[in-house]
C-alpha cells in the first residue's frame, strides 16, 4: 500500500520539459526538416499536456525581469494615478460584467489589481456580439500603451509580449509535430486573435480576498478552467501558491516551478481543437497572508474566425461564447443584453 501510495504521488507530478530545441520550428515549414531533438521535446510537450495539461518549461528564451520590476513600480502608485490608466471607472459593488479588461484593474473587481494589454478585437455574428462584446469596447491598448506610467514599462511589455508570442507558436508548432499534422495546423489560425498580456498584483492582506475552494483553502484566484488556447505564465518567485486538480482526482496539489522556468497549460479551447489529445484542468491560487504577489499570464488565443472545432467546424468566437456559458465561473462575464 505504501508502495502503491508513492506511485500514485509521483504520478501527480507536472513535467519539465527543456523546450530550447523546440524554438526553430517557427523557421521551418514541413515536419521532415524537423531534428531529432525537436521531436523529442515535442513528444514530451504533448505528454504532459495529455496527462494533466500542465507543462513546467525551461529554455524558453523569455526574460521578464524588467517587466516585473517596471510593474511593480506602478502597482505602488497611488490609486488616483493608476485610475488614470483604467478602461473605464471602476465603482466599488459595481457588477463585474461590466468591466472593461484592458489596461489597468483595480483590486475592487477581484482582490487583486491587475494591468492588461492587447489589441481592439473586431467581431461579427451573433456569438461573437455576445461573447465579445467587451473585446470590441476594447481600447487599442498597445498602439497607446506609452500612456501607461512610462517608456520603459512599454518597450518592457513590448519586448516580453514578443518573447512569449514567439514561444507560444513554437509550443503549437510542437503540438502539430507531435501528433503529426502539418507543423502550421495550429500556430497559422493563431495570428490577429485577441491575446493578452497580464500583469497581476495581490497587495499584502491578512485575509483571502477568496473562499470558494472545494476544500475550503483560502485562495488568491478561483477554482477555474481557462477558456482559451495556451496560458504561458510567469510565476511570483517568492511567493507561490499555483496549485492543480489532476484528473480523476479531487485533490489540489502545488504545482513546483525552479528558478527561471515558465508554466505553460492547456485552455479549454485547445481540448476542443484537438478533440481531446490534450486536456485543460481546473486550477486555482492558495493565498499566502501578508505577502504582496505578481504574476505575468500570457492569454494566447486563436483568431476569433478561426476554426476550432474539427467536426462542428465551430469558430473560435462561437466556441468561447458557449463555453462561457457552460463553465460557470465564466457565467458572470457574458455580457447582459
Amino acid at each position: 500500500l505504501v508502495l502503491k501510495r508513492r506511485e500514485m504521488e509521483g504520478e501527480r507530478t507536472v513535467s519539465v520539459v527543456d523546450v530550447g530545441s523546440l524554438l526553430g520550428l517557427n523557421v521551418l515549414e514541413h515536419s521532415d526538416e524537423a531534428d531529432d531533438a525537436s521531436r523529442t521535446a515535442a513528444r514530451k510537450v504533448l505528454d504532459g499536456w495529455r496527462s494533466c495539461g500542465f507543462l513546467v518549461i525551461t529554455g524558453h528564451g523569455v526574460v521578464g525581469d524588467e517587466l516585473e520590476a517596471l510593474a511593480r513600480d506602478f502597482f505602488a502608485k497611488g490609486e488616483c494615478e493608476k485610475l488614470r490608466y483604467a478602461a473605464q471607472r471602476f465603482q466599488q459593488g459595481e457588477a463585474r460584467a461590466t468591466h472593461v479588461y484592458r489596461g489597468y484593474l483595480p483590486s475592487t473587481a477581484d482582490g487583486k489589481e491587475g494591468l492588461d494589454f492587447g489589441p481592439r478585437v473586431e467581431a461579427d455574428g451573433a456569438a461573437a456580439r455576445t461573447a465579445n462584446a467587451k473585446l470590441r469596447a476594447w481600447p487599442a491598448f498597445f498602439e497607446e500603451v506609452t500612456e501607461v506610467a512610462s517608456e520603459e514599462l512599454a518597450a518592457a511589455v513590448r519586448a516580453y509580449r514578443r518573447q512569449v508570442e514567439r514561444l507560444g507558436a513554437a509550443l503549437m508548432r510542437a503540438l502539430a509535430l507531435g501528433t503529426g499534422l502539418p507543423l502550421d495546423t495550429y500556430s497559422r489560425r493563431m495570428e490577429g486573435g485577441p491575446s493578452t498580456l497580464r500583469v497581476n498584483y495581490m497587495p499584502a492582506r491578512a485575509e483571502a480576498p477568496c473562499s470558494r475552494s472545494c476544500d475550503g483553502a483560502g485562495l488568491s484566484c478561483p477554482e477555474h478552467v481557462d477558456s482559451g488556447a495556451l496560458t504561458l505564465l510567469r510565476v511570483d518567485r517568492e511567493v507561490g501558491g499555483l496549485e492543480l486538480c489532476f484528473p480523476g482526482t479531487s485533490d489540489y496539489v502545488p504545482v513546483v516551478v525552479p528558478d527561471g522556468a515558465l508554466v505553460v497549460n492547456v485552455g479549454a479551447t485547445l481540448e476542443l481543437w484537438t478533440q481531446g489529445r490534450v486536456i485543460a484542468t481546473r486550477h486555482r491560487v492558495r493565498f499566502t497572508p501578508n505577502r504582496a504577489r505578481v504574476s505575468i499570464p500570457y492569454f494566447y488565443e486563436p483568431h476569433l474566425d478561426a476554426v476550432v472545432d474539427p467536426v462542428s467546424k465551430e469558430t473560435y468566437s462561437q466556441a468561447l461564447a458557449r463555453l462561457w456559458r457552460q463553465l460557470p465561473e465564466y457565467a458572470q462575464l457574458i455580457p447582459k443584453s
